[in-house]
C-alpha cells in the first residue's frame, strides 16, 4: 500500500466505518426498548403505619432498579467493545501508514 491514492481510500473506508459505528452508538443510547423499560409508575401509598406495603413498596423499587442496571451493564459492554474495535482499527491504520 504504497499508493497515496491506497492508502486515501482505506483512510476513507475507515472514516466511513468509524461514522457507521458513531450512528450505532448513538441508536444504542436511544435504543426504544428503554422506553419499554420505564419503571412503571409506583404502587398507590400504603395506609399509614403499614410496614408491610412499604416493604413491598421498596422490593418492587429495588427490582426496577435491577432491571435498569443491568440493562445498563449490557450497554456498556457494548460500549467497551466498541471502543475496542475503534482503538484496533486505529493501530492498524498507524502500523500501516508507518509501514509507508
Amino acid at each position: 500500500m504504497n499508493d497515496p491514492r491506497e492508502l486515501e481510500a482505506s483512510l476513507a473506508e475507515m472514516d466511513g466505518k468509524l461514522r457507521e459505528l458513531q450512528r450505532e452508538l448513538e441508536l444504542l443510547s436511544r435504543r426504544p426498548d428503554q422506553e419499554e423499560e420505564a419503571p412503571p409508575p409506583p404502587p398507590p401509598a400504603p395506609p399509614a403505619g403499614s410496614t408491610a406495603g412499604a416493604i413491598e413498596q421498596a422490593a418492587a423499587r429495588v427490582a426496577e432498579l435491577g432491571r435498569r442496571i443491568d440493562s445498563l451493564s449490557d450497554l456498556r459492554k457494548e460500549l467497551e467493545e466498541a471502543t475496542s474495535a475503534l482503538r484496533e482499527e486505529q493501530r492498524r491504520a498507524s502500523s500501516n501508514q508507518a509501514s509507508l
